[in-house]
């Protein structure tokens, strides 16, 4: 109760909503005029497709607003098709013209959309059956109920198998209709519909009293009577009343069926006047023989006649009144006339043979099947064939392809053989270059010794010698950082390890000088004693200004990172 009670709200607040925006759709769109934007008919159709089932006037109310001319694309087109066909069912408007309807059941027949094409063959059925085209509604609801087992809604499709019941009610099947409406009840007792539930097992019992169960269909009765009591649903409580009714005067249960007719009439006081009570009322007095009362409801009856049906009952109930009356040649007449009707109904029913419609339709599916399954096999061979002659063709471009790669590989490796006797050549040449440049550093930059050993020894001069040490040791100091002496270096430096000090002085390494003096001088060879003698700092200081300088390199270049740690 309560998760019933959650639902309901759930859906008024979602028909409240879309009911909102559909005014505020309307009070934007020109005055008499109808809404032709794209995006706000989407919008529009969303919202009615909530509201169809729970609420399907106010759903009618959105479809009517869109102006139908102003859709271009087929897919919105096809949309609004459906949802204006299922609106105009749903809230009683027999429609007759498949015009519309066709629109969508042509766009979704290609499409994969199962439901959409479901519903649109449903429809299509619904219109043949108002238009009492039998045997195209037999075919498009046929189609509908080729896809039943795709469609995953149950209530939809209690609703196509309730059609195709009412579809089988028409030409007198009453097994076959039986049949269809139990699988719609069944339906919608999954889906949680009780109303369309009880409704389906009225249908039932009604077939069952056409196939003259009328015990086993009064029982069914009685429980949708009760359930029309306690939901206080009147005319479905009138129409029990009346079937069971008919119930009882068949199996000539008189005292019961007086019983119901008053009951009916204490209930329904403004319905006495019903055709099917008048006639009910009057073949009861025949049967208890009471001849003013039966001639009177008969009279009565006549009166309110207005179909051939209603007219073989009159007929049918006049040959048992005359024979009352032992007015043998006048029952005869009756009789004729009834049964005259009801070949009448016979022919008509045969012109439009239902289920003769639907086995032909579904054996031609199953044929179609059977040659689609057929060239289905066909292509599969093809296909192999084709795979198999693919597969050949590849198999001997692989040998080809492999003869070729063996003569490539013989001649390369005759190539390889003469390029290794003259790489060994070369090889010895760039370590001999190297050699060479090394000892040009050495031989040019290379004052360690000399420069330590004058700094140091320095000590023990007299103090004249010292500012004469001083004086060489300052000159030298220059001689080693002047731009001259460093883009010197540098060019030898980048010939020997690739172009290092460019790399070095890019923007986003951003070294100050007293770093790339550092990096230049120990990549030069300068021992770290007389790295600290040219650029005047401690041996200690340099050492910690050395691994500062490393981690920023490997911050902004892991590879320049690796090419300093393998060379320093």
């Amino acid at each position: 109760m309560m998760n019933l009670r959650y639902n309901n709200k759930l859906k008024h607040a979602i028909a409240v909503i879309a009911w909102a925006f559909f005014i505020i759709a309307c009070s934007s769109r020109p005055t008499g005029g109808k809404i032709s934007d794209c995006r706000t008919i989407k919008m529009l159709m969303d919202s009615a497709e909530w509201l169809m089932n729970d609420s399907p006037k106010h759903a009618r109310l959105l479809i009517d607003s869109i102006d139908s001319k102003s859709i271009d694309r087929r897919s919105l087109n096809a949309r609004y098709a459906l949802l204006k066909t299922e609106a105009d069912y749903k809230n009683y408007i027999n429609e007759t013209n498949d015009s519309l309807i066709m629109i969508a059941v042509r766009y979704y027949s290609g499409k994969r959309d199962v439901l959409s094409r479901f519903q649109s063959y449903y429809y299509l059925g619904c219109i043949y059956y108002n238009a009492n085209n039998y045997p195209e509604s037999t075919i498009a609801l046929s189609e509908a109920e080729r896809l039943a087992d795709y469609v995953g809604d149950d209530y939809k499709l209690g609703l196509l198998y309730s059609q195709l019941g009412d579809l089988f009610l028409k030409s007198f099947d009453y097994n076959r209709a039986e049949q269809y409406f139990r699988k719609a009840t069944d339906c919608y007792a999954r889906s949680g519909k009780e109303k369309h539930h009880i409704y389906g097992q009225y249908d039932i019992a009604a077939c069952l009293m056409d196939l003259h169960l009328f015990n086993s269909a009064d029982s069914i009765f009685l429980s949708v009577q009760r359930w029309a009591i306690d939901n206080k649903d009147s005319q479905l409580y009138a129409n029990t009343l009346l079937s069971r009714l008919s119930c009882y005067l068949y199996t000539n249960d008189t005292d019961s069926a007086k019983n119901i007719i008053q009951r009916y009439q204490s209930a329904f006081e403004e319905k006495e006047s019903s055709f099917r009570l008048l006639e009910s009322t009057a073949h009861y007095y025949i049967i208890i023989k009471d001849i003013p009362n039966a001639s009177s409801y008969l009279k009565k009856a006549w009166a309110q006649t207005n179909s051939r049906s209603d007219s073989i009952t009159m007929y049918y109930l006049n040959t048992k009144f005359a024979n009352v009356l032992n007015h043998t040649e006048e029952a005869l007449d009756f009789q004729k006339q009834y049964i005259s009707l009801q070949n009448e109904e016979l022919k008509t029913a045969l012109r439009q043979p239902i289920l003769g419609v639907q086995k032909d339709h579904f054996k031609t599916l199953t044929e179609l099947e059977i040659l689609k399954n057929k060239h289905g096999r066909v292509i599969m061979t093809l296909g192999a064939i084709i795979f198999l002659l693919i597969m050949s063709i590849a198999y001997f471009f692989y040998l080809f392809q492999k003869k070729r790669m063996e003569e490539q590989i013989l001649d390369s490796l005759s190539v390889v053989k003469e390029l290794t006797i003259v790489n060994h050549t070369n090889t010895r040449k760039i370590e001999s270059l190297k050699s060479e440049l090394l000892n040009q550093i050495h031989e040019r930059h290379d004052v360690s010794n000399r420069l330590y050993s004058m700094y140091f020894d320095s000590k023990s001069h007299e103090k004249i010698a010292k500012q004469q040490l001083a004086t060489i040791i300052n000159n030298l100091r220059k001689e080693y950082t002047t731009k001259k002496y460093t883009d010197s270096l540098d060019k030898i430096l980048n010939e020997l390890y690739c172009g290092i000090m460019k790399q070095l002085s890019l923007p986003e390494i951003q070294l100050t000088d007293k770093e790339q003096h550092l990096i230049r001088l120990s990549l030069a060879g300068f021992s770290l004693k007389s790295v600290s003698v040219i650029l005047n700092e401690s041996a200690q200081n340099l050492y910690q200004i050395k691994s500062r300088l490393m981690k920023k390199i490997q911050s902004a270049s892991p590879d320049l990172w690796n090419d300093l740690n393998n060379v320093l």
